[in-house]
């Protein structure tokens, strides 16, 4: 078995070789380079132990580890491949006979595979997901290394061969506990975290972008609490949008320096066009999923303005929301009606919640199955979460959130910062684990919990409050579906007409008007134009529709049950019902 090593940060990645030769590491960690870490991944000896070690590590970490005893000529050799918790140093492999190819960027990897071409089949789900779930690429047999797993490449006398080890999953076991224990336990380890975020930032500028919401206010509140002083946040947007206004707010309050970036459609036309835009995009990994892009424009503006220094750390509030009863929980239909650990449950707010960038309602038959499977089967046993909600949340957290919504760090890898992301912290994670049900409800302790940390009152950014109230008053009268059906309805055709216009991010300026106005239904956004684009250039076709690429899915997944997860094609009545 030959190990080819290919890096394409090689600076940001520590190397130390062995006295045997084939005895290699390679370890990258927050910051950057880490001969700390080297020396603990060399001293593992089995899996048990690598899982050990990287449960035990905070903060972001990758690692590799060649072992070919050739002192022993009946030895294995054996190569290991580790992430963190969230991916966010994101690796990629392939097996090509005895060949084993490790990298940072499967762009580069895919050079030396010439038979690795793009699957047709699994291109639907990037299509509307924006990633793809599992251990996939775009590219067959390019492989990326899951969230929180190791993955062990052994030599035999077939080949090398790849086993997969989860060293860990994200499932709640509740305790029992009074309202006001768990707030003053959540400030115990918020104040531990964000602890452990400053001795990071060593003194250095914290950059802070800073939205309406909880979760970068939230830093704010503990950045101040903790007495560091030197923070400059900012926000970005339309001029004069709400947010904007609402960070400004906060960061006076606080007495932090504050910077707004205002966005418009030309500005975005501008950066999206230049060359460092298509460099970014490769380096974000875009056979994986698409590249996050909300913050593209205000950090290249920071950068090129100078701004910021150039040693600046980058601490923001994504994956927060994740983790506290927000988007990966959804509503009240799944808390109080129908709490119960049941797939229909699980894959009915998943699908709609997420497999949602673009209507594929028209290949369900084949589409549907295919999807569920891959979603069971990363949740399996299913009977290991307490309810339906943690295990929709335990899913956003391994697939979304990791694979995009963590995935925004390459935006200052790009640009040359450091970054943290405080809420990815191991402990902040377990702590949340042990939350019931109830308390993350609505977000209701965390809410809460900031709420009286704060030293103002300055209300939350949240422009859809009113509906949502609206909703949940009339959701068991009559009244219900047809009022939702008349408001989706109305919704659709108000966006489909201003939406290019009065977006607050403008960001739809990247596109012409007229290529957007013919693509929008009213119910895309813009990672729905991402992944469409992204997928026309993969697959070297311009002219590829939706429609082109979901009906040539359906066909290929039509006529190779192999495309299947678990080999086999799902009956008829194993499919949700609608």
């Amino acid at each position: 078995m030959k190990v080819h090593i290919i890096l394409d940060d090689s600076a940001r990645w520590n190397h130390e070789t062995g006295q045997q030769p084939q005895s290699r590491v390679w370890c990258r960690s927050e910051g950057g380079r880490d001969s700390g870490l080297t020396g603990k991944v060399r001293r593992i000896a089995d899996d048990d132990e690598a899982a050990d070690l990287c449960n035990g590590l905070k903060g972001r970490f990758a690692w590799i580890r060649e072992m070919q005893d050739i002192q022993h000529p009946g030895a294995k050799a054996q190569v290991r491949i580790a992430v963190d918790f969230h991916r966010s140093i994101p690796l990629f492999y392939a097996i090509n006979g005895r060949d084993v190819y490790i990298g940072d960027q499967p762009d580069l990897i895919r050079r030396s595979l010439p038979g690795s071409e793009p699957d047709r089949g699994t291109a639907s789900e990037y299509l509307v997901l924006g990633y793809l779930t599992g251990s996939d690429t775009l590219f067959r047999g390019i492989k990326q290394v899951e969230a929180g797993s190791i993955v062990t490449i052994t030599d035999g006398d077939d080949g090398p061969a790849a086993e997969t080890t989860g060293y860990f999953t994200y499932r709640h076991h509740y305790r029992n506990a009074d309202r006001n224990t768990l707030l003053k336990d959540l400030d115990d380890v918020a104040l531990q975290t964000m602890q452990r975020s400053i001795d990071h930032a060593d003194g250095r500028p914290v950059i802070l972008p800073l939205s309406g919401g909880h979760d970068s206010r939230l830093i704010a509140l503990l950045l101040h609490r903790l007495n560091y002083r030197d923070v400059i946040c900012y926000s970005y947007g339309k001029q004069g949008s709400p947010e904007m206004k609402l960070s400004r707010e906060i960061a006076e309050a606080l007495g932090y320096r504050w910077i707004g970036v205002p966005y418009t459609r030309k500005k975005w036309r501008d950066w999206f066009n230049r060359p460092e835009r298509k460099r970014y995009y490769k380096k974000a990994a875009r056979p994986a999923g698409i590249p996050n892009i909300q913050e593209w424009v205000a950090v290249g503006e920071l950068r090129s303005g100078g701004t910021v220094p150039d040693d600046s750390l980058f601490m923001s509030g994504h994956f927060g929301d994740a983790l506290v009863g927000g988007k990966g929980i959804y509503d009240t239909y799944t808390y109080r009606e129908h709490p119960e650990t049941h797939p229909d449950t699980i894959l009915r707010h998943i699908f709609h919640y997420h497999y949602y960038l673009w209507d594929w309602s028209a290949y369900r038959d084949v589409l549907e199955p295919f999807f569920r499977d891959r979603i069971l089967r990363l949740l399996q046993p299913i009977d290991a979460y307490p309810d339906s909600p943690s295990a929709c949340e335990a899913w956003n957290i391994r697939e979304r959130q990791s694979k995009f919504i963590i995935n925004s760090g390459r935006i200052y890898d790009f640009f040359g910062y450091d970054w943290l992301m405080p809420y990815c912290d191991p402990d902040y994670m377990r702590f949340w684990l042990e939350i019931p049900l109830a308390f993350r409800h609505d977000k209701n302790l965390y809410t809460s919990y900031i709420d009286r940390l704060s030293p103002f009152n300055t209300p939350t950014h949240n422009p859809g409050k009113a509906i949502i109230a609206v909703r949940e008053t009339i959701r068991k009268t009559p009244l219900f579906r047809p009022s939702r059906a008349l408001y989706n309805k109305w919704a659709a055709r108000r966006r489909r007409k201003k939406e290019y216009e009065t977006h607050p991010m403008a960001w739809y300026g990247m596109m012409r008007e007229t290529d957007f106005r013919k693509l929008y239904t009213g119910s895309e956004n813009i990672n729905s134009f991402q992944s469409l684009e992204l997928l026309r250039t993969i697959f070297e076709n311009g002219y590829l529709s939706v429609d082109d690429i979901l009906h040539q899915s359906y066909k290929a997944l039509a006529r190779s049950p192999l495309k299947q997860p678990d080999g086999e094609r799902p009956s008829d009545d194993s499919r949700i019902p609608s």
